[in-house]
């Protein structure tokens, strides 16, 4: 399958200024930081020493899956931009993962078509993050994604939420996007980093599901900091600001509110309240 023909989007051309915006900033600090606190909860019944089997489907250059590769992980990132890989490994050619067994690949390929590209093959952990969002038809790689999954393993989806990003369109007074029907306003010029899908997570979790995922957790990123003037952002130190998205992520009232929301689940997983 040619995911650019389906309308999928690649971040060829685009993968310096994704890296540097997405990942050279506050915002991008907190979502690591929920991240990593979400995979302690996954990773916390694992015997110490234990080498997983993760995929990494969409996952760019790889930069939440070095830090699983350094943890002894062998870890396959898969992704339509060949920029983006290419940047993933020269950033990992100076790493040593062989201490603890780890290991990390990089591999050309689309979601879609994951079944095809490991025939046959189950991972204890796979992972799709920010990648819905930019395809033609999210809801129709899930199956392709669960699939990859072992029984017992777990699934960790990062979407881009719909409802906070319709909270915050008011609150800015972006009618005309909203008019528009949420999508992408073209302006000459300059790069739009707005994915022209996003999702309502409930809708996410509805879908798993059906697809043997009946027991997710979710765990909101930047539930509130996107929302702050930026006088109280130059004000407050930032450390104290992602010590209460930690604190906040899980809280129901505010999960919705979340930029990105972490939906993250294992078959035949019991979570603790």
């Amino acid at each position: 399958m040619n995911s650019k023909e389906c309308g999928d989007q690649s971040f060829d051309d685009r993968a310096r200024e994704f890296r540097e915006r997405i990942y050279g900033s506050d915002k991008g600090l907190i979502r690591l930081e929920v991240l990593r606190q979400d995979f302690r909860e996954i990773l916390r019944n694992i015997p110490e020493g234990t080498s997983l089997d993760i995929l990494d489907a969409g996952g760019g250059f790889g930069a939440f899956s070095r830090e699983l590769a350094c943890a002894g992980h062998r870890v396959t990132v898969v992704d339509i931009s060949e920029e983006m890989l290419e940047i993933g490994r020269r950033d990992t050619a100076d790493y040593d993962f062989s201490e603890k067994g780890g290991s990390i690949s990089f591999l050309n390929g689309a979601v879609q078509d994951l079944p095809e590209l490991f025939p046959g093959r189950k991972f204890d952990i796979v992972i799709c993050h920010a990648v819905l969002e930019w395809l033609a038809a999210p809801f129709d790689v899930l199956p392709a994604l669960t699939g990859m999954v072992r029984d017992g393993g777990w699934l960790s989806l990062l979407v881009y939420n719909r409802t906070a990003l319709l909270f915050k369109s008011l609150l800015v007074g972006n009618y005309r996007y909203l008019e528009n029907g949420m999508r992408p306003l073209r302006r000459k010029g300059k790069m739009r980093m707005t994915p022209p899908n996003p999702l309502i997570p409930g809708d996410v979790r509805e879908a798993l599901t059906g697809l043997g995922f009946p027991d997710t957790v979710m765990s909101g990123v930047r539930v509130f900091h996107d929302y702050m003037a930026r006088c109280h952002l130059e004000e407050i130190p930032a450390d104290e600001i992602l010590s209460w998205e930690l604190r906040m992520r899980r809280n129901p009232d505010f999960v919705n509110l979340g930029r990105y929301v972490h939906i993250f689940g294992s078959r035949k997983s019991v979570f603790p309240s």
